[in-house]
């Protein structure tokens, strides 16, 4: 008897730990079917921002005029910014989703323009040039990363206005900028 008390024991060992697993199993079974089946709001992950008090004093502490747009049509809204001085030259970045909630951005700099430009652009090809409200700026596109920029310099400032976006809205912003 003292033998089979002993496979009794083992078999209620057995027994329980698969019961445990089986339990472990359910849970994780329910956890990730919630989690996939549950819904997101992605969109509410993109804030707006008031830039106003930033530009101000971006203004005030660059050594050229800082553009931000003025008079955009309804629907854009500003989502990042930021005023960065670094190795003696300025950066200022002010981001924004279009109405067809595209990102583009306004990117200047008083540093070197040919790697500026690159930069900003992730190495886009140049395609050619676009006036917008009586400036040329040039054209770009990085086919990688589907981006589309418009590039101009002027009394050593370079712009950059890039996005995933047409180069219609890209120019809606840029034509915009004061």
């Amino acid at each position: 008897m003292h033998e089979d008390g002993r496979v009794a024991s083992q078999r209620g060992r057995i027994s329980s730990a698969t019961d445990i697993l089986r339990a472990v199993g359910f849970v994780v079974v329910i956890v990730v079917a919630v989690v996939l089946l549950a819904p997101r709001r992605h969109y509410d992950a993109i804030k707006e921002i008031d830039y106003t008090g930033d530009l101000a004093s971006a203004r005030a502490l660059a050594p050229y005029h800082v553009l931000a747009p003025e008079g955009l049509a309804t629907g854009w809204k500003p989502t990042s910014v930021r005023y960065v001085e670094q190795d003696g030259h300025t950066m200022w970045h002010l981001g924004y989703l279009s109405p067809a909630e595209e990102y583009v951005g306004v990117e200047q700099s008083d540093g070197p323009a040919a790697a500026w430009i690159r930069q900003q652009t992730h190495g886009g090809r140049l395609e050619g040039s676009m006036p917008v409200e009586g400036e040329l700026w040039s054209m770009r596109y990085q086919p990688d990363k589907n981006l589309r920029s418009l590039a101009m310099t002027e009394d050593g400032v370079t712009t950059v206005v890039a996005g995933i976006a047409s180069y219609q809205t890209l120019a809606e912003l840029a034509g915009a900028l004061e």
